[in-house]
């Protein structure tokens, strides 16, 4: 017959196991790593990446710099006259919200 001490260590045996069975993750499949090390230049397979040959054009490259001031249109840049001083703007501007006073 078992004595109480062996029934607790096989008890406290028997829970370890199945709660280590029960929190163990899925393992992840190989499309699931790729897709989480896609941008990834530290990842190991980064080397074999298929790389877009997309060059883009001056229309992409303009609408992704369109306000940008970095940008070398951007001394064409069409600004907003301001009537009286930047105070008055800021007031126009701050009128509808709450915590203007």
């Amino acid at each position: 017959m078992f004595s109480k001490l062996s029934l607790t260590i096989s008890a406290a045996l028997f829970f370890a196991v199945a709660g280590g069975a029960a929190r163990a993750a899925p393992t992840p499949t190989n499309a699931e790593i790729s897709a989480g090390e896609s941008g990834n230049p530290d990842s190991i397979a980064y080397s074999t990446r298929m790389i877009s040959r997309h060059s883009p054009s001056n229309e992409e490259i303009d609408a992704a710099e369109i306000f940008s001031p970095d940008s070398l249109d951007y001394r064409n840049h069409m600004v907003e006259p301001t009537r009286g001083s930047w105070q008055d703007t800021w007031q126009d501007l701050e009128s509808g919200t709450p915590d203007f006073r």
